[in-house]
Formats: C-alpha cells, sequence, structure tokens
C-alpha cells in the first residue's frame, strides 16, 4: 500500500495557535521560527496575524466573534476548541517542524508544477535550468532547514 504523502495538517496549526492563546510566553520564539504564511488554513493565517499584532481596542474574543472567515469556523467556540486542542501539550516543538515542513511541501509541488508547465509548453533546457537554479537559491535563502530546525525551539 502507498504512503499517502501530507501536505497540510489543521490539527497541527490549531494546536500551536492553541498554545499561543493560552501561554504567549512561546511568541517570541514561535514568530522567530514561522511566519504566517507557514500556514495552510486562512483562518489560521488570520488568527496567528491577530496573535502577532494584536489590536488594542479589540480583545481575542471580540476578534473570533466579528472576523468573517473566524466566525464561519465557528468563532468563539472555535477558540475553545484551539485551547482544548491545546490543553496538555508540553512541547510544540514538533508541531512547529511539522508545519514548516508541510508549507515546504506545499511550497516545493506548486514549484515542481510551474517546472511541468514549462516542459509542457516546450521550454528549453536552459530555462528550465535556470529556473531549477532559481529556485534552489530561494529555498537556501529562506532556510527551510537549518540548524535552528532542530534545536530547541523555546
Amino acid at each position: 500500500m502507498e504512503k499517502q504523502v501530507k501536505f497540510f495538517d489543521i490539527e497541527a496549526e490549531q494546536i500551536v495557535l492553541g498554545m499561543l492563546i493560552f501561554n504567549n510566553d512561546y511568541l517570541k520564539q514561535v514568530s522567530d521560527y514561522i511566519s504566517i504564511q507557514h500556514f495552510c488554513s486562512h483562518s489560521h493565517k488570520k488568527i496567528y496575524n491577530y496573535i502577532l499584532n494584536p489590536k488594542h481596542n479589540e480583545t481575542l474574543k471580540d476578534f473570533f466573534e466579528n472576523e468573517i472567515d473566524i466566525k464561519i469556523s465557528g468563532g468563539f467556540d472555535y477558540l475553545e476548541k484551539l485551547l482544548k486542542m491545546s490543553a496538555g501539550i508540553i512541547d510544540i516543538r514538533d508541531y512547529l517542524k511539522l508545519i514548516k515542513e508541510l508549507s515546504f511541501r506545499r511550497n516545493l509541488l506548486i514549484y515542481c508544477e510551474e517546472i511541468k508547465d514549462l516542459l509542457y509548453k516546450g521550454a528549453d533546457a536552459e530555462t528550465i535550468i535556470k529556473m531549477i537554479e532559481e529556485g534552489y537559491d530561494e529555498i537556501k535563502e529562506k532556510g527551510y532547514f537549518t540548524k535552528r530546525d532542530y534545536q530547541r525551539v523555546y
């Protein structure tokens, strides 16, 4: 039986967000490690952005009840779900690494599709090689797999 490859893990994203809401002591270390773009879920990107940049005139409860995408996910009940999912989790390091790696896979998949499209359009070898080299440089520049990825996150 062929192994099914994952490109996102909503539960991992929920656990990390719940942990950050419950204990914002993790925020500096987590925000140094993953960015908004690493999240797959659009609503999770919005929640993470709010955690990073809270609006001083809006409570977290108000945000969950008023933000359209979050409201669709369940509003305040979704906030409770995130907190419950993170209960009992002590080490979020593995969840962070998973979110980052799955983001890398999604981006790599998009990149490979772009190369495939160029091949089907009849692009010459030089163009393909240039795109591959640029993609490799971008991956290196973003530092998807650095020594930091294997160090203690907090």
